[in-house]
């Protein structure tokens, strides 16, 4: 079965201005903190020298995560920004995941579900489907985190020499908590300025990609996303966005990252090996000798680690409040 469109065309729909926590259906009473009990600052229509937000397009590709689908909704709606789209690309859900679309229908600029190639096509499409001029997307058990947007739409604005930017983001579980390493050290990774020797060295990147926007101009110069790459469709587009400029960077946290046993991340650990592999190829990362090779990483590992360590730290410690703590304000600018 296809349900089509909640929009009939995009085309002509004006810019939402996202909903207020009263204008959205009342989350279960169990539900509290962000993004059902508290939302973003509200934001004035123009930024302070009165130049108009960036316009951002957000896409949301779903299959069968309706555990966590309402809290990404509503982690987009309640960012409280002047001038989005965000759109629901779902893959035909069965899990009732096309309820919850529903029930926020009237709040999403576009909608469908349907059968698709798989996430890298649903994201493609969506993005084809939009008009602004920002883009990124988050995946149905991923979240934005508060003022996320206010802190890209700013940024773009201040630095239109840019691309692509990203920011920090915390790894998180099923029920929302802090994953942790073997230091028992919360998994906080901050990113950096991204450039293409450091992605190349890594064979990755120092940012997770809910936490990551780029500049529409820029995405269709280099071809879009690659719909035949099932898991690393991220890193492909990031190592030919990285060859005209540095990306920028934004300190704070702006995204939460989930691992769970039914997200892909967990499931396709052969399938990320060969795409990885492939990406070698491709982009001639065998091509560094070992010692280069070893020595970059070891760099880039303790930078990392110096990097990440304070907000680590701080959540440990609990100078800084995690996302989901209904009694404090969430403090990400670390």
């Amino acid at each position: 079965m296809i349900l089509a469109t909640y929009l009939d065309d995009w085309e002509e729909t004006e810019p939402m201005r996202c909903p207020t926590l009263d204008d959205l259906p009342k989350p279960a009473s169990s539900r509290v903190g962000w993004p059902f009990t508290q939302e973003s600052p509200l934001l004035s229509r123009t930024l302070t020298n009165g130049q108009e937000w960036p316009s951002v397009s957000i896409v949301t590709p779903s299959h069968n995560q309706g555990a966590f689908l309402e809290q990404t909704l509503r982690s987009v709606l309640l960012q409280n920004y002047p001038n989005l789209e965000y759109s629901g690309i779902d893959g035909g859900s069965e899990d009732g995941s096309l309820g919850l679309i529903l029930k926020y229908a009237p709040f999403l600029t576009y909608w469908h579900s349907r059968q698709d190639a798989g996430q890298a096509d649903a994201i493609r499409y969506g993005f084809e489907r939009s008009t602004g001029e920002i883009l990124g997307w988050l995946n149905s058990d991923d979240i934005l985190l508060p003022g996320c947007l206010q802190e890209v739409g700013r940024y773009f604005a201040h630095h239109p020499e840019v691309d692509c930017v990203v920011g920090g983001a915390m790894v998180i579980d099923s029920v929302g908590k802090t994953v942790r390493n073997q230091l028992g050290l919360p998994r906080i990774v901050r990113g950096e300025r991204e450039t293409c020797a450091k992605m190349r060295l890594r064979r990755g990147t120092s940012f997770c990609q809910p936490a990551s926007f780029w500049r529409r101009e820029a995405y269709l110069a280099v071809g879009g996303l690659d719909t035949g790459l099932m898991f690393v469709m991220d890193t492909d587009l990031y190592l030919r966005l990285c060859r005209g400029k540095p990306f920028g960077h934004i300190s704070s946290l702006l995204a939460c990252f989930r691992l769970h046993t039914g997200s892909k991340t967990a499931q396709l650990q052969e399938v990320r090996r060969r795409e990885r592999e492939l990406l070698v190829t491709r982009y001639g990362l065998d091509s560094i000798g070992p010692i280069h090779l070893a020595l970059g990483r070891l760099c880039l590992d303790i930078y990392n680690f110096g990097n990440n360590l304070p907000i680590r730290l701080g959540v440990v410690t609990g100078l800084v409040a995690t996302p989901f703590d209904p009694s404090s304000r969430v403090r990400r600018n670390v």
